[in-house]
């Protein structure tokens, strides 16, 4: 596991806290049936994205996607002390208010850059299905149900990465800012 907290790169070492700070109190069903703290996920979704090559605005995008949903006060208050480019990404990938999820799918896929964040978040989130509980029918036909919604999302957005569709040319920093 990376230590992102000692990371080389500053912008993401302050991702990590603010994401650590986000999720100190959150949690999620980890293997074994025991809970593992919610920045965990947040983690492999940024190890996913390092890995395939991210810039380090997408690592710390990756760290920080979960909080601008979960924790919209907190977000609000932190938002304008965060590289612009980084909020760019994390508000693509994050679901807004009234949006279906496909259609919040298809929003992400669009994004060439963000898409690699959404892609990495979803198959964690596929690839944890197995710690969700199934004792009840309730909770089995939750599994299923979320199953079939990742599985949807996954067709998607590898669809766009194989398509190369919306990809944006170039890192966002090298960008002038828009009026």
């Amino acid at each position: 596991m990376t230590d992102f907290a000692a990371h080389p790169d500053a912008t993401i070492r302050r991702a990590h806290a603010l994401a650590a700070e986000a999720h100190r109190d959150d949690a999620r069903p980890g293997p074994g049936g025991a809970d593992e703290p919610y920045l965990r996920h947040v983690e492999r979704v940024a190890e996913i994205v390092e890995a395939a090559g991210g810039a380090p605005q997408l690592v710390a995008a990756a760290l920080l996607h979960d909080v601008a949903e979960d924790h919209p006060e907190f977000w609000a208050v932190v938002r304008d002390g965060v590289a612009r480019d980084v909020v760019k990404h994390v508000e693509t990938v994050t679901r807004r208010s009234g949006e279906s999820y496909p259609d919040f799918v298809e929003r992400a896929a669009a994004d060439g850059q963000s898409r690699a964040i959404k892609l990495a978040d979803v198959r964690d989130n596929h690839g944890s299905l197995h710690n969700l509980p199934t004792g009840t029918d309730d909770e089995r036909a939750r599994v299923e149900k979320l199953r079939a919604r990742y599985e949807k999302a996954l067709e998607r957005l590898e669809r766009a990465e194989g398509e190369g569709g919306g990809r944006d040319e170039g890192p966002e920093s090298d960008r002038p800012e828009s009026p």
